[in-house]
């Protein structure tokens, strides 16, 4: 009987888990349900969607599973999305309002529900594309929660190719036929419905915005020939469509013919240092056209070449224009003694264009297998306003006007190559122009104390190793500047780029280091500075961690009498001597007055019984009268 019993209770136990194994809760009144512990092998329940609340979800789920889907009511049809499953020992998870749960699980668990209104949950999941741009979340620090799901459908698909994701965070995306990728910044992809997880309390805003078809590359690849000598580029979306996030690559073909150059035109109007125009030519891969207006020009021989545009994620109108043309020019000028050679020692290059030439183009590359510093020193004379200088090492573009270029200049990289390109898009000269240009291999970095002797008025150039792609770290370099007897020398700092209070040029007047005229840190530019007599010491040091561009300057030898500079320590010694003759001065006077005070109140009194008496005076003599 004892046994029959307690197979009578199981029975009846197990029937009436089985009958409260699942439950749907509709009632938008019924706030809250626990529910548990069970032990069945497959239950599931349902829990509506309430308009105004979240639904917090707490479970305890002991050797079980649980697969957890949000739904939401969309009209009389259910939409269910995003399944997870939790394998863990407690679950806890709030929905987004509006958004219902649907839980599957097996073996023994607890589960527990409540409606509640709190403000910082995730937004409505299920979005609809309908503007150009969409806010998917917006930004957020979640109360009960650490993960957010959507999903995003562009509507209008015909009329659109792509879709940018606009954050600052991190998210996962997936679109219909993918799985979730991680990702962080801005995205595009093709238009297609997607979904997104955002795994964090602390989430960024996230924005989704459609790319018209206009905003498409367009033509990618152009060919010069008999019949087309003109080609012209112009932006995504040309004339007004706004583009963000292009990725586009033009390739421009020729048949060579060394009498024929292109002139290049371009005008940039970018919003954004992510916004870039590159030109690949001569295996120069990161020569960046300039955003100037009006166009800038410039000569190129007739070889292959190709740009990519790249813009950022900002929403706002940028445009380029690039005109290619085909030339013939005379063979006078044209660099055919030199162009396109490769040099690997030192040497150096006399070029002269002579003032018929409109156009020029040189071009040639030196080599540096040994891995020293080139050092590049440019003189020039009668330079025309549309010639230009180009630098191109390994990393990095330098350009030098005709404005810069009437001072003597000097070039260094530790690159293993240098290409050098001179251009001349136009001329308004009546005389030739020449360029000296003379380089020379040095070892790295290389800083011995010198001494530099001045020999007439003519300029000499220093400058960092390294100037002006970097100078060196633990750099503690010392020259002495000396000229005749009876002159004193005088510095132009043309152009100085230090790690501010860390790296210096010292400025010292005399032989030695004691009597300071300037210490130069940071950034400056255009700055002259005098010794007193002939002699002037420089101290350049660096520390081993940051670097910059470091210095150029211009020494010469002075017979006038000085203009003492008024920087450094002479300020601080004009304003030490400024304070201390204000507070004599105050002295003094207070001095002054306190000496005299007796004077001055007799004076003052004399002065107010004599104004008394006269009034007297003028009373009775006016009772007379009368």
């Amino acid at each position: 009987m004892v046994q029959l019993s307690s197979i009578i209770l199981l029975l009846f136990y197990y029937v009436r888990i089985v009958t409260s194994c699942g439950e749907t809760y509709f009632d938008e009144n019924r706030d809250s349900a626990k529910l548990g512990p069970h032990y069945h092998d497959d239950c599931e329940y349902t829990i509506a969607p309430h308009p105004k609340k979240s639904i917090t979800l707490k479970m305890a789920l002991h050797w079980s599973l649980a697969d957890i889907r949000q739904f939401v009511i969309d009209g009389n049809e259910t939409q269910q999305f995003f399944m997870f499953t939790q394998n863990d020992k407690n679950v806890f998870h709030t929905t987004p309002k509006n958004v219902g749960l649907q839980i599957s699980l097996k073996r023994k668990y607890t589960i527990a529900f409540e409606r509640i209104d709190i403000q910082n949950v995730c937004d409505f999941p299920l979005v609809i594309l309908n503007q150009n741009k969409t806010v998917i979340q917006k930004d957020v620090v979640l109360e009960n929660s650490d993960i957010c799901w959507f999903k995003v459908d562009p509507t209008a698909q015909n009329d659109f190719d792509e879709i940018i994701i606009k954050t600052l965070g991190d998210y996962e995306l997936k679109q219909i036929d993918g799985s979730f990728s991680p990702f962080k910044g801005s995205h595009s992809f093709h238009a297609k419905p997607f979904f997104i997880k955002l795994n964090s309390k602390t989430i960024a805003n996230i924005s989704a915005l459609k790319i018209p078809k206009a905003c498409n590359c367009g033509q990618k690849s152009y060919d010069f020939n008999e019949t087309n000598n003109t080609i012209t580029l112009r932006q995504p979306g040309f004339p007004s469509t706004i583009c963000p996030l292009r990725n586009c690559e033009y390739v421009m073909s020729y048949p060579y013919n060394k009498n024929e150059y292109i002139l290049m035109e371009s005008k940039l109007r970018f919003i954004s240092t992510r916004d870039q125009m590159k030109m690949k030519y001569k295996n120069i891969d990161y020569m960046n056209l300039k955003v100037e207006t009006p166009f800038s020009t410039m000569m190129l021989d007739t070889t292959n070449l190709s740009f990519t545009y790249t813009s950022g994620d900002e929403e706002k109108y940028r445009s380029f224009e690039v005109n290619l043309t085909r030339l013939i020019i005379p063979k006078e000028c044209q660099c055919s003694t030199f162009n396109d050679k490769i040099y690997s020692t030192d040497d150096e290059i006399f070029l002269t264009i002579p003032s018929h030439c409109d156009f020029m183009f040189c071009h040639w590359r030196i080599d540096n297998p040994q891995k020293k510093t080139i050092r590049v020193q440019i003189s020039t004379t009668d330079l025309d306003d549309f010639d230009m200088l180009k630098f191109h090492d390994k990393k990095l573009e330098h350009s030098y006007s005709q404005t810069l270029l009437k001072k003597d200049r000097i070039f260094e990289t530790f690159e293993p190559y240098l290409h050098v390109l001179f251009n001349r898009s136009n001329t308004t000269n009546t005389v030739s122009s020449q360029i000296h240009i003379v380089w020379k291999f040095e070892i790295p970095c290389s800083c011995n104390n010198q001494t530099i002797y001045l020999n007439g008025t003519k300029d000499v150039i220093l400058a960092s190793s390294g100037y002006p792609t970097t100078h060196c770290h633990t750099q503690d370099c010392l020259t002495i500047i000396t000229s005749e007897n009876g002159s004193h020398i005088e510095i132009f700092i043309d152009d100085l780029g230090l790690e501010n209070m860390h790296d210096y040029l010292r400025l010292y007047d005399g032989n030695g280091t004691q009597n300071v005229i300037a210490q130069l840190t940071g950034s400056i530019s255009n700055k002259t500075f005098s010794s007193t007599g002939n002699i002037m010491t420089l101290h350049f040091k660096t520390d081993r961690n940051n670097n910059d561009k470091g210095f150029i300057s211009y020494v010469r030898s002075k017979n006038e009498v000085p203009i003492k500079s008024t920087s450094g320590s002479h300020i601080f010694i004009l304003i030490v001597i400024s304070i201390i003759v204000l507070i004599v001065s105050i002295i003094l006077i207070g001095s002054l007055i306190y000496k005299n005070r007796n004077i001055w109140k007799r004076k003052l009194t004399n002065e107010f019984v004599n104004y008394n008496v006269a009034s007297e005076s003028t009373s009775i003599e006016m009772t007379t009268n009368q």
